[in-house]
């Protein structure tokens, strides 16, 4: 009965030409909904350990710096593709303390990290989601951004990892417990919540 009724209510939505309007209404919402909570995330853990500098691994089209850069001193992020990095690079032209950095992240990383001497957070989300998103090297480059993170001398960053969901250990992506093991090696307290890998310190 409900499988009918969904089916009416489909075709009379395409008879009035309103069918493909609400799907991408409904689809521009989970999008917001998703970006809200991520914010929030970063906010979140920004309020529990104070730190002044934030860096992003796949900028895409900015909407994550343009929500948290009012809450950090210095913001960096970086953008393999040509396309998405002009495009950020521009939106941000008059923003100082925001960065964008073209390249990839599995090599960009450590040449940022090269002039910190301070925790930071991190929110790594740099992989290839189709689309607009441009392939580097591999799917995602998420071992050697965690290398370049753990080669650090500053030992007590805050690293937020996006769509934990994906970490299977298939299709190019290393599982949720490989993430945790180099979590737990280089003394990093681990948690997955709300689709994201949480590596963070004992204290700030």
């Amino acid at each position: 009965m409900k499988a009918t009724a969904r089916s009416i209510a489909k075709i009379t939505l395409k008879f009035f030409g309103l069918h493909a309007p609400l799907m991408a209404w409904i689809d521009a919402r989970k999008v917001r909904n998703i970006r809200n909570k991520n914010t929030n995330s970063v906010l979140s853990w920004q309020k529990r350990f104070p730190y002044g500098i934030f860096i992003e691994t796949g900028t895409h089209k900015g909407d994550m710096v343009d929500a948290v850069k009012r809450h950090f001193r210095k913001a960096y992020s970086i953008e393999l593709g040509d396309e998405l990095w002009r495009k950020a690079r521009e939106r941000f032209k008059d923003e100082n303390h925001i960065e964008i950095v073209h390249g990839d992240s599995s090599e960009m990383l450590s040449r940022i990290l090269a002039h910190i001497r301070e925790p930071v957070i991190f929110w790594l989300d740099a992989h290839d989601s189709r689309g607009d998103t441009v392939r580097g090297k591999t799917i995602t480059p998420i071992e050697e951004e965690l290398e370049q993170i753990f080669n650090h001398p500053v030992k007590n960053h805050v690293i937020l990892i996006d769509d934990a969901r994906d970490f299977t250990g298939h299709g190019g992506y290393p599982s949720a417990a490989r993430i945790q093991e180099l979590a737990r090696t280089h003394n990093y307290l681990f948690e997955m919540k709300k689709d994201n890998f949480r590596l963070y310190p004992k204290r700030a």
